[in-house]
């Protein structure tokens, strides 16, 4: 074998080294767009969830099938029972039979979610009239509840106590899992809403 052979069989193994290594790495990257986005998809799925079921209660404020139930001239503090920052309770018709439930929302630790790899998910609770909470873990790592007065003045003495009429909601949820594990932050999807002053008819009427 000539030495001009062998300088081309040397070259030809560094030009397919890097050609195979090119490949190598739009592989890699092809697997982390893939990754990143099923997971944000999976996170506006699970926020979608999670605000349906949020306006549905929250828009109940009040609400009774039972006629004569709520009157206009309930007490608002027999309502809205207890509001601060992350945590409501309020009267609202959400079970069967018809009637007035008890409807509770706050938020648990993160310390509670130590199994999963991201460190500000948490539980979302649910209790209906005093019973098991239910857990939400849909990737939640915030949620926070703002009040206002009727004339658009928001209530920050908490717990508030009478008076509210608008309530905004804030939620944001993030993907469990992260395609870079170790860089969490930097390869995390996020998606966040916010429900900005909803009102309650029953609230309105007051």
């Amino acid at each position: 074998m000539g030495f001009s052979t062998l300088i081309d069989v040397l070259g030809s193994m560094i030009v397919g080294g890097i050609i195979l290594l090119l490949l190598f790495r739009l592989n890699d990257a092809g697997t982390e767009n893939t990754y990143n986005n099923t997971g944000e998809l999976m996170s506006q799925e699970n926020i979608a969830s999670i605000v349906s079921v949020l306006e549905s209660d929250f828009r109940k404020i009040g609400y009774s099938e039972i006629i004569g139930e709520f009157t206009y001239q309930t007490d608002l503090s027999e309502l809205v029972t207890y509001a601060d920052s992350s945590r409501i309770s309020f009267r609202a018709d959400v079970e069967k039979p018809a009637g007035s439930d008890l409807v509770e929302y706050y938020t648990g630790s993160t310390n509670e979610l130590l199994s999963t790899p991201n460190p500000r998910d948490r539980y979302l609770y649910r209790v209906i009239n005093g019973e098991t909470p239910v857990r939400v873990n849909l990737g939640v790592t915030h949620f926070r509840l703002r009040y206002f007065d009727g004339t658009g003045e928001e209530l920050t003495d908490y717990p508030v106590v009478g008076g509210v009429q608008r309530i905004q909601i804030d939620v944001a949820v993030e993907n469990i899992y992260a395609y870079d594990q170790e860089h969490y932050d930097s390869t995390k999807s996020q998606v966040f809403w916010r429900q900005i002053r909803l009102s309650a008819q029953n609230l309105n009427r007051r």
